[in-house]
């Protein structure tokens, strides 16, 4: 019988990666979106307590 040759693991990673499915980079960019609005939101809550403390308000 004939062997068949098989590339060596490793050697040819790119080729062999298949894309992330769909639902994962749904996931991926809400998770991405949700991370930027929290961190939006404490800047923003930050700059008003700055501001706050500023005007004299404790």
């Amino acid at each position: 019988m004939r062997e068949r040759s098989r590339p060596e693991p490793g050697l040819n990673r790119q080729a062999n990666k298949r894309p992330a499915p769909l639902w994962l980079r749904r996931l991926g960019w809400m998770a991405g979106l949700w991370a930027a609005g929290v961190a939006a939101l404490f800047l923003v809550a930050g700059l008003i307590r700055m501001i706050m403390h500023a005007a004299g308000m404790r």
